[in-house]
């Protein structure tokens, strides 16, 4: 998706190594790497402020900004500092099928029921 810069939204970016500190430093676009986790946070001229919307995305391209969405914020998991996302383990749960042949109708866990 192509990143909408003039319509009156202010972007900052909460990289995945941030997430869980009591202060997050966040990066604005000149920052931003391609490949990357990051959570977005909008400020709007109507009224939000720092709004963390849940997503997050991962930069395909800098010039111009096109983003991907790689999952939500509440389906990251960093217990021990794995920092895994669900396009992480979608990708190693479709590997291990492709190389076990195996086929999974749905996976569930606590934050919501993926197929």
């Amino acid at each position: 998706m192509l990143l909408m810069l003039d319509y009156g939204i202010y972007y900052e970016f909460l990289p995945v190594s941030e997430w869980e500190k009591e202060n997050p430093t966040t990066i604005t676009l000149d920052e931003v790497k391609l490949n990357e986790n990051y959570a977005i946070i909008i400020t709007t001229n109507a009224g939000l402020w720092r709004y963390k919307i849940g997503d997050t995305v991962a930069f395909t391209s800098l010039s111009p900004f096109r983003i991907r969405i790689t999952g939500r914020t509440a389906h990251f998991i960093n217990a021990f500092g794995e920092e895994l996302i669900i396009e992480n383990a979608d990708k190693a749960i479709q590997a291990a099928c492709h190389a076990t042949g195996a086929i999974i109708k749905r996976i569930h866990c606590r934050t919501g029921l993926f197929q």
